[in-house]
């Protein structure tokens, strides 16, 4: 009569491999899925240094290594069915894969945007929206993004997000001028002036003759990143950034205001302006 094999204790010798692998995809698509690549790109810590290895080639690594010691383990199990793979192997692949788990959950909650605007408002003489950027933090995006600033006005009975009265500037290269990190960019006003047409002017004070009126309001600053191949004439509202594959840096949108003031239309010149007594 034939003795069975005697089965010695411990894990399969395929599962810590598995336990890698999986974690590896599952980490990577988490990453992919959750932006942390934007989040590594504005920060500057150490543990974004590390998972920025991890995102650029150190994923692919792991996942060839876990294959080949996948590989390993199963020629190992036909030869040997008695063969089993060590406590300590498992309990190390669990605590690589929580690691990087942990990692990546580290980043996303306390990954809040920086300060990039250093300096904003609007040129009532010249009609425009300005904005200086600190573009330091993005030169990651250059290659593939382009920067563009759009400016709206802060009315709380409208959405920031979907308001079509926007100014939207053209796309500007990230790492031109280079030095100090600090790039300017401006734009005219654009459909923002839309908001000058449905003005009250009974609320504006009485103009002088000789005097231009205008509408008085805030004006809202957002800078956002769209990918190279977009023409930023196609973004009409504030959430077309996220439909056409871009990014807003500067949130929630709607806020970094300034005062601003657009010349009222002809039609409504003519009523605000109303003659002094003498």
């Amino acid at each position: 009569m034939e003795e069975s094999p005697i089965l010695t204790r411990g894990p399969h010798g395929t599962v810590a491999p598995i336990t890698v692998l999986l974690g590896d995809v599952v980490i990577r698509s988490l990453e992919w899925a959750e932006h942390v690549d934007f989040l590594l790109s504005v920060r500057d810590e150490k543990l974004a240094t590390v998972l920025q290895i991890y995102r650029d080639f150190g994923w692919w690594i792991i996942g060839l290594g876990a294959l080949l010691w996948f590989a390993y383990e199963y020629r190992r199990q036909k030869k040997d069915a008695t063969a089993r793979g060590s406590i300590g192997s498992l309990v190390a692949s669990v605590a690589f894969v929580s690691f990087l788990l942990g990692s990546i959950i580290t980043v996303r909650a306390t990954g809040a945007l920086p300060n990039i605007i250093v300096n904003y408002g609007g040129d009532v003489n010249n009609q425009t929206c300005v904005a200086d950027i600190d573009v330091s933090r993005l030169f990651g995006f250059a290659e593939d993004y382009r920067l563009i600033l759009l400016c709206g006005m802060m009315d709380p009975s409208k959405e920031a997000l979907d308001d079509t009265r926007i100014a939207v500037s053209s796309p500007f290269h990230i790492n031109a001028g280079g030095g100090t990190g600090i790039k300017g960019i401006v734009t005219p006003l654009g459909n923002l002036k839309e908001v000058s047409k449905g003005a009250d002017t009974s609320k504006i004070p009485a103009m002088a003759a000789g005097q231009v009126a205008a509408f008085q309001f805030q004006m809202w600053h957002a800078i956002a990143l769209i990918p190279k191949d977009v023409e930023s004439e196609s973004i009409k509202r504030a959430s077309d950034v996220a439909q056409l594959r871009g990014r807003i840096l500067t949130e929630p949108v709607g806020s970094w205001g300034s005062p601003m003031q657009i010349p009222l239309p002809s039609t409504a010149q003519t009523n605000a302006i109303k003659p002094r007594k003498s």
